[in-house]
């Protein structure tokens, strides 16, 4: 799905209500309550509460006409609604007039917020963020910002229309803001790059798409500034399943990982890329270190390099080049260690390499201080940390649009494809808008869970994918293994080996779609 920014759709609108006619402003807005007054109905008989009160926050634009015409949805359903506005808020947009009219009209409650007092005198069964749009620039203000606070101090769920008001829909949202802390946002027919830039992630609840009928057409029209992974598009893209498949024609994957006390690291890639379809793992271990992976999985095949020989030694260097090269794929890097051997043998193995490459962790570490040739089909997997290295990067770090080109820029250099893991996880590549993954959890922010991805990418890129598929195929399914696994155990005792447990879960979840 397109990802937008809000100027490119306020011109979208424009240009419908310039081929069909003004009125089908209203129409868009009708549908918008509509379908929201929908979703809330829905939500609140799952809930099964006794109470009915929604309160509405209702602004001066556009957005706060949704909101009226959605109060006077809910109102024909039989829930109390009490509308909020601020005092002395100035002219509102002509449809914002109507639909308040017809909102009291329809005998509908309109509390006017002067600071004086909380408006939210009883606790309601949620609350409608109708204040602000994407167009929203700036920071919230005088009694706006009250408003807000109050709002996100009530404990009850926000819906917010569009966006969390606070937040710019091309902008995001930045330390020293306020904004709505929202459950849910309902974005109108696309997303908005600004829902994913900076901290605005942290406050826009689960997405839910609302379409109001814009045609066919503007979505052709419309300019992607980047995409949405959804779970439709990942299953066309997972590798088709023959039914005379043996295990070389699901992939052979050779790993280069794990060291003495980080044998775990080794463990996580090779159980996640044999959980996500590849035929065959084989995992690179000195000989000396061999006692320490004695409890790997009993389908991963050992492979000992020379005990006699040095690591960095020729024979050594030249095995791993020959045993990598006969295979699909390779990782490299989790749990390597940076011990100056690692990097003597990294800067002579990579470029001898002619298969898609995973290049992880310890390894990402040493090619930013001093970059090495690398094969075609090449992704790199860095968290924050590792990606300011990358990028030579000084200070605090945001996702905002001048580190979005940065990134693009570097996989544009260096022919690579770039999964920046975080929440949520941005995918580059060469000549390819930028791919957001939504999905996860924050208990995976646990040790070893960049492991378990490294090693789904690298079981997709061993099954024949292209580097940017197995990308973003091999983070949809992480995202949402960790979601399951979090629904399960609970965000404060997920760890990284349950997500490879949820991994046959998560491949059920997108039979459905």
């Amino acid at each position: 799905m397109k990802i937008v920014n809000s100027t490119d759709m306020a011109a979208l609108e424009r240009e419908e209500f310039k081929a069909f006619g003004d009125h089908l402003a209203e129409v868009f807005m009708d549908r918008v309550g509509m379908a929201l007054a929908a979703s809330i109905e829905q939500f609140c008989s799952e809930k099964s509460s006794n109470g009915s009160l929604v309160y509405v926050l209702a602004g001066k634009g556009n957005n706060g006409g949704d909101a009226y015409h959605c109060a006077k949805v809910l109102m024909s359903l039989g829930y109390r609604v009490i509308a909020v506005e601020v005092t002395d808020q100035g002219s509102l947009s002509p449809l914002c007039r109507l639909k308040r009219e017809d909102f009291l009209r329809s005998g509908g409650r309109l509390d006017v917020f002067d600071g004086q007092e909380s408006p939210f005198k009883r606790q309601p069964l949620l609350i409608v963020d109708g204040l602000f749009g994407t167009g929203f620039n700036g920071q919230l203000k005088g009694l706006y910002r009250e408003l807000v606070l109050a709002a996100n101090n009530c404990e009850a769920p926000i819906f917010a229309i569009d966006i969390p008001s606070g937040i710019s829909g091309d902008l995001g949202f930045f330390d020293g803001q306020d904004c709505i802390h929202a459950s849910k946002t309902y974005f109108l027919e696309l997303p908005k790059l600004g829902y994913f830039l900076g901290q605005a992630w942290n406050h826009m609840g689960l997405l839910h798409r609302i379409s109001f009928g814009l045609s066919e057409l503007a979505h052709e029209k419309a300019f992607a500034s980047a995409s949405l992974l959804n779970a439709s598009g990942i299953k066309r893209s997972l590798p088709k399943l023959e039914r005379q498949r043996h295990k070389y024609q699901a992939g052979l994957l050779h790993i280069w990982a794990g060291s003495m006390g980080m044998e775990g690291a080794a463990a996580l890639v090779c159980r996640a890329a044999l959980r996500s379809g590849c035929g065959l793992v084989k995992l690179a271990i000195e000989a000396k270190n061999y006692p320490g992976f004695s409890n790997l999985d009993l389908e991963v095949v050992k492979v000992l390099m020379n005990r006699s020989a040095g690591l960095c030694s020729k024979e050594n260097i030249q095995f791993l080049s020959e045993h990598f090269n006969r295979g699909d794929a390779c990782i490299i890097g989790p749990g390597l260690s940076l011990d100056m051997d690692i990097y003597a043998v990294l800067h002579e193995l990579a470029p001898s390499l002619k298969k898609p490459l995973v290049l992880d962790a310890d390894a990402l570490t040493i090619f930013a201080q001093n970059a090495f040739s690398l094969p075609e089909q090449t992704v790199m997997t860095p968290h924050i940390g590792e990606l300011k290295r990358l990028l030579r990067w000084e200070g605090a770090f945001d996702l905002n649009l001048k580190s979005i080109q940065l990134c693009q820029q570097y996989v544009e250099n260096h022919q690579v494809t770039l999964v920046v893991k975080g929440a949520p996880t941005f995918i580059f590549h060469p000549k390819t808008e930028p791919k957001v993954m939504p999905r996860g959890h924050p208990g995976m922010a646990s040790a070893g869970t960049g492991d378990v991805l490294a090693g789904i990418i690298g079981s997709f890129l061993a099954q024949g994918l292209e580097a940017l598929d197995a990308a973003c195929i091999a983070t949809y399914l992480h995202g949402l293994g960790g979601e399951l696994a979090a629904k399960e155990l609970g965000a404060y005792s997920l760890i990284a080996s349950d997500i490879i447990d949820k991994l046959p879960n998560a491949f059920a979840y997108l039979d459905d779609f």
